[in-house]
């Protein structure tokens, strides 16, 4: 209808896409994944031995949250599972 009607298709904000557009953009994306940033890697790292054995310490941070951590998205989940942690 849209491409008949340009009126109406300047009217509605949305667009009709074929699926694949998304499946490429998403293939993309995993594609240019490098993996987890260096904090992230050292963070599992240190504390897999001790989530291997008790799962559920994954959830109780120590506050402060480990502040020797330079990435920013690290203190930010870090942050927001600490504060989480009082409502389970």
């Amino acid at each position: 209808m849209f491409s008949e009607d340009a009126e109406l298709s300047g009217m509605v904000p949305f667009s009709v896409d074929e699926k694949v557009c998304n499946d490429k953009s998403v293939l993309e994306k995993i594609q240019e994944y490098q993996g987890p940033d260096s904090d992230t890697r050292k963070m599992l790292s240190d504390n897999h031995h001790h989530w291997a054995q008790n799962p559920s310490t994954f959830w109780m941070l120590s506050s402060p949250v480990a502040t020797d951590l330079t990435n920013p998205q690290v203190e930010i989940v870090g942050r927001y599972l600490q504060n989480n942690s009082s409502d389970m």
